[in-house]
């Protein structure tokens, strides 16, 4: 889990420095690196299960994170069950729900 933080300071970064001299620079690098999660995630899915039901393209930590919390949010948005924890409130908070945390 460590490693989706580790590089992420922007003392260090390079692309981060570069982002704030060049803000047109985030536009080009956020369209590249959702084409590459794109590619990744259709190859992973579709074309190597062709394959091997084993073999896998890694993903980068912090997308995997991120792919991961999204089918989970969009599984609480289908299916909605009582629960007082972070993630349902923001999800309330989204919606603009009646928050109720006396449970």
């Amino acid at each position: 889990m460590k490693e989706a933080f580790e590089g992420n300071d922007p003392d260090t970064n390079i692309l981060f420095r570069f982002a704030q001299l060049v803000p047109e620079f985030n536009i080009v690098l956020g369209g590249l690196f959702s084409l590459d999660n794109n590619a990744r995630t259709f190859i992973n899915t579709r074309l190597l299960p062709l394959i091997s039901s084993t073999l896998q393209i890694n993903e980068m930590p912090m997308t995997w994170l991120l792919n991961r919390v999204h089918a989970i949010v969009e599984h609480r948005q289908k299916t909605p069950i009582d629960r007082v924890d972070l993630l349902q409130l923001m999800l309330q908070v989204m919606t603009k729900e009646k928050i109720d945390v006396r449970k």
